[in-house]
């Protein structure tokens, strides 16, 4: 028994090589791999150790994205163009149940599965439970790097879900110090399922055989012309909360913009600036 047993393994050995050899085959040598940041960015500031400084007095203590998942969609997918005024991610505020976005719609797309190919296998997923830090352009765990076919994808969509620390899909702090008065600290936060789509008119365009870097930038000067200090009342700590709860007409005003804060394209030198952007 233990004689045959011996003679078989070599056998076995073979016989699995044979099998990665052939799945080895299948395996594109074109496929493009896509890395993804996702940065904050201003045009009146600078990163620090301490965080991003505006004008001197305004500066960012924290800002946290909770991401569930980042799609890119083809040129070929022409689903989504029956959307229409979906780029404005703030429009629903009498709907606090925006978990519509999630995963229980997509149970609707299987009403395509009739077509001669699947739309979707030419998009590009990061699923998970992501906690970005965009002062410092990183993803707690990291989105890794994709291998997708090459072409050009062009819309980005974004799922925020109240996946941070105490419930949030979104927070933002930041300390306004001005005049030599006291320190007065902001937290704006939202507990709401978000979804954004950044579009882009030329489109991603993603290189075959190569790494194509895409920058996401949320733009944190959109979100501070939402917001006037003088009229937001602090709370009995001395901190100024804006919320669904607290100072709640600021709150729909920065909601109502957060679409605006965000835009996306190729970073392939790494230089956190769209690559179009540079002379």
């Amino acid at each position: 028994m233990m004689k045959n047993l011996k003679n078989l393994i070599p056998l076995l050995l073979i016989i699995i090589g044979l099998f990665l050899t052939s799945c080895g085959e299948d395996v594109d040598p074109n496929l493009a791999d896509v890395q993804l940041k996702i940065k904050a960015t201003s045009n009146v500031g600078e990163f620090d150790a301490r965080g991003r400084t505006l004008e001197d007095h305004i500066t960012f203590n924290q800002v946290l994205l909770g991401v569930t998942e980042i799609e890119f969609e083809s040129i070929i997918d022409d689903h989504s163009d029956d959307h229409s005024g979906s780029d404005n991610s703030g429009d629903d505020d009498d709907s606090d149940d925006d978990s519509n976005d999630d995963s229980s719609d997509d149970d609707s797309s299987d009403d395509d599965s009739d077509d001669s190919f699947d739309d979707s296998d030419f998009d590009i997923e990061f699923e998970g439970k992501f906690v970005v830090d965009l002062i410092a352009g990183t993803s707690n765990p990291d989105f890794g790097v994709a291998d997708v076919l090459p072409g050009v994808y062009k819309e980005i969509e974004l799922k925020l879900e109240p996946i941070l620390e105490n419930g949030h899909s979104i927070y933002i702090e930041l300390t306004y110090n001005v005049d030599g008065s006291e320190p007065v600290v902001i937290q704006y936060s939202s507990d709401r399922h978000i979804e954004f789509e950044i579009e882009r008119k030329t489109g991603i365009h993603i290189d075959g055989g190569a790494l194509n870097q895409i920058l996401i930038l949320f733009d944190l000067d959109h979100f501070l012309e939402s917001i006037n200090i003088n009229e937001a009342s602090a709370d009995i700590d001395g901190i100024v909360r804006i919320n669904s709860n607290s100072n709640s007409d600021i709150a729909a005003a920065i909601w109502s913009k957060l679409n605006l804060m965000l835009d996306a394209g190729e970073d392939h030198d790494g230089d956190d600036d769209f690559d179009d952007d540079e002379d």
